[in-house]
């Protein structure tokens, strides 16, 4: 007994719906991928964990939320520094 014949792919076809596939793919990757801003933030906070030699655990929730915002006034263009005034 013979197989019945498959038909074959339209070629155009393929194409249009691998472009598809791989376009997708790149827009998920653009996505996911951190901002310029983030990757920052990331660097100066662990840039302040280093300075002290402590780990992410090691520091409360209080101290972690006021460093993240010290980090991002910093990279937003500010001096890092927090000046409370009335």
């Amino acid at each position: 007994m013979s197989r019945p014949a498959r038909p074959v792919p339209d070629l155009a076809q393929w194409l249009y719906r691998g472009t598809v596939v791989v376009l997708l793919g790149l827009i998920a990757h653009a996505i996911a991928k951190p901002t310029a801003v983030e990757r920052c933030i990331d660097r100066r906070y662990q840039q302040v964990l280093d300075s002290h030699q402590l780990k992410e655990g090691q520091i409360t929730e209080a101290i972690r939320i006021s460093e993240r915002n010290k980090a991002t006034n910093f990279c937003h263009g500010g001096s890092g520094r927090q000046n409370w005034s009335r």
